[in-house]
């Protein structure tokens, strides 16, 4: 009930809006009833992809997703949105090939980019290994070590990490 007309999902349970961050864990989510038996209407996943397509590139030339589906242009694609993109079409049945390749190429040319604390830096690259490790295997051994690196140099004396979102540090995950 609370899946936008545009297909994707927000923030809040209700209908108005959507942006791509919210239809990943949501698709997600409906997969896993499926997979134990809750019935999900096909047509939500139809329309949750179809927005999840609309906020990649719609020109086919850069690869990138943006955080929405409105107005889109090259300059809004960023690392985090499009690991999340690239994931959700390798999960989904009968994703369009070209779009999910080209994001892949998008994640391999942007890597450098995404630098510890930058905004979406763990939601990016959470999206990005579960992509990667299953698309290049050879690039994925490489990019996890440095990635791994990154992180571990990136702890504080007291065990903490900066939240990339909202600031100041994250010392253990909300149950």
């Amino acid at each position: 009930r609370s899946q936008s007309d545009q297909g994707g999902w927000e923030y809040q349970p209700f209908a108005r809006n959507a942006d791509l961050v919210c239809p990943v864990p949501a698709l997600e989510a409906l997969r896993a009833c499926v997979r134990v038996g809750i019935e999900v209407d096909r047509g939500v996943f139809d329309r949750a992809m179809a927005y999840v397509t609309l906020c990649g590139d719609r020109d086919r030339t850069v690869g990138g997703f943006a955080y929405e589906g409105k107005g889109l242009n090259p300059g809004r694609f960023s690392f985090p949105c499009t690991a999340a993109g690239v994931f959700t079409l390798g999960e989904a049945e009968g994703s369009e090939a070209g779009a999910y390749r080209r994001g892949l190429d998008f994640l391999k040319a942007n890597r450098a980019k995404m630098d510890y604390g930058e905004c979406g830096y763990y939601f990016g690259h959470y999206h990005a290994c579960r992509a990667v490790r299953r698309a290049y295997p050879d690039w994925w051994r490489d990019y996890s070590r440095q990635l791994r690196a990154e992180i571990v140099r990136s702890q504080k004396p007291d065990g903490s990490w900066e939240d990339d979102v909202r600031g100041g540090a994250v010392k253990e995950l909300p149950v």
